[in-house]
Parts: C-alpha cells; structure tokens; sequence
C-alpha cells in the first residue's frame, strides 16, 4: 500500500514522463531518404518526393538532406527545387546545398568516420496553400556531371516554429 505522499510522487513521475514525451514529439509531417546508385548524382535523374497535406495553409520549413563521403571536395552543390502544387503551375527555386564552411574547409552538418549527413533549410516558412500532394523535384545545376561521393538524398518537412 502506497502512501499518501508515494501516491503523489509516482502520479508527478508519470506527468513528467508524458510532459517529456510530448515535448520529444517531431513537428515533422514528411521524411524521405533516397539511396543513389554507385554514390553518383546525375543531372539526368532528378529526385522526385511526394508530399501530403492535410491542412491548407500550413507553414513549414523544407530542408534537402544530404549524405555524403568524407571524402567529397565540394564546398556545395547547387542545384533546381521545383514545387508543383496540387492544382497550379510548378514554381522553380534556386538552392545551394551546402557540405562544407569555404572558409575553414570544415564539414557542415555531423560526420563520424568516412560519413557526413548535412540538413539545408532551402524553403524557410513555405506557406502551402492548398491540402493535396505536393511534388518536389531536385536535380543538381552543377557544371560537372555526374556528383560524385554522394550517397543518399532526402527531404524533410517540419512544421514551422512560431
């Protein structure tokens, strides 16, 4: 038999491990990660997501996630996002993906051994306007083809923080 006292505790226990939970819970409403073949980037093969929205006007923050080899040269690879709405015109966005600082050389992001993961918020506070699917294209702009060293590519959609 508990305590009054022991009752009390464990019931403050448990509110703070749900408190924590919540807390814990992702904002994020889409993740996808793509493996690329022989860890080559080729202009020809565009990455392709699908994003569902379930609410019209919902604000977030689109980011490009890249995996990389510690081994790649590159400062950043540029590259074309295009947003096509449910109904309406695609609209292009020119991004910069970065991998390391220019000025130090250092590696953006986290690396750990011969692997690097970089996240680049490229559409801050996109507003989507309309409740549907929403197609992201990216494809690399980058004068030499294919990119080498880079061995996965997502993106990720989190809800904007107020």
């Amino acid at each position: 038999m508990f305590t009054p006292l022991q009752k009390w505790l464990n019931r403050a226990v448990l509110l703070g491990v749900l408190v924590a939970t919540a807390a814990c819970q992702s904002a994020s409403l889409f993740e996808e990660h793509q493996k690329l073949p022989n860890m080559s980037w080729e202009k020809a093969a565009p990455r392709t997501f699908k994003v569902s929205i379930t609410q019209a006007n919902t604000e977030a923050d689109v980011a490009v996630a890249l995996r990389h080899t510690a081994y790649i040269k590159l400062n950043e690879i540029r590259a074309l996002l295009t947003v096509t709405p449910p109904s309406g015109p695609a609209q292009e966005y020119p991004v910069v993906l970065a991998i390391r600082d220019p000025q130090s050389g250092a590696f953006k992001g986290e690396v750990l051994g011969d692997l690097g993961d970089v996240d680049s918020v490229v559409l801050p506070s996109f507003r989507f306007d309309q409740m549907g699917t929403y197609t992201f294209q990216l494809a690399h702009t980058m004068p030499n083809d294919p990119v080498k060293l880079i061995m996965e590519i997502g993106l990720k959609v989190d809800q904007s923080k107020p």
